[in-house]
């Protein structure tokens, strides 16, 4: 499914904000959720759904970038910057998933827990707390290789879009502000 317009205009500048702003986000509840394991189970479902659809977003924004692509007249940038989208595709959705894969575990292993009761695989409870403290540590750093790329697919989107827009001149010179002394 691709969103080619949404309200008259072209959908992809308006799609593109929800990664940008959602999947920062996410990384921060990872963040939270890495350092205080209580964090994790009140909010780790909010956070894998958030990360999914930023997931979904970051589908629909390069669908409906590439449509727009094919509407506008060939550009270096534009070429790169859905270089770009595509490369931190993977990040996106090895980050989302990661964090679903979490937070599935951790309610297993509570009904785990609970059905065995609290005394019961003591041992068991310490080596799964370990494996998942070292996914929390790798989720975290997809978290952040996915911020980055998001950001970095940003930039060079909005440089693409206003490389060529005349910029105020620093000390006076140009725009505005010339001539008047």
């Amino acid at each position: 499914m691709e969103i080619n317009n949404l309200f008259g205009l072209p959908a992809h500048p308006l799609l593109v904000h929800a990664p940008i702003v959602l999947i920062p986000l996410c990384l921060i509840a990872a963040i939270f959720m890495a350092i205080k394991p209580e964090w994790r189970r009140r909010y780790g479902i909010p956070t894998a759904v958030l990360a999914v659809v930023s997931a979904v977003m970051v589908q629909l924004s390069i669908g409906s970038g590439e449509e727009l692509e094919q509407r506008l007249p060939h550009s270096d940038l534009v070429e790169k910057h859905s270089q770009i989208a595509e490369n931190a595709r993977p990040f996106v959705f090895l980050f989302a998933l990661a964090l679903v894969g979490i937070v599935v575990w951790d309610f297993v292993q509570r009904r785990k827990s609970a059905q065995a009761g609290s005394d019961a695989g003591s041992a068991t409870a310490s080596t799964a707390s370990k494996l998942v403290s070292v996914a929390m540590v790798v989720t975290v750093l997809l978290g952040a290789a996915s911020t980055y790329m998001i950001v970095k697919t940003g930039h060079s989107g909005a440089k693409a879009a206003w490389h060529d827009t005349p910029a105020k001149k620093a000390g006076g010179e140009g725009g505005e502000g010339k001539g008047k002394d």
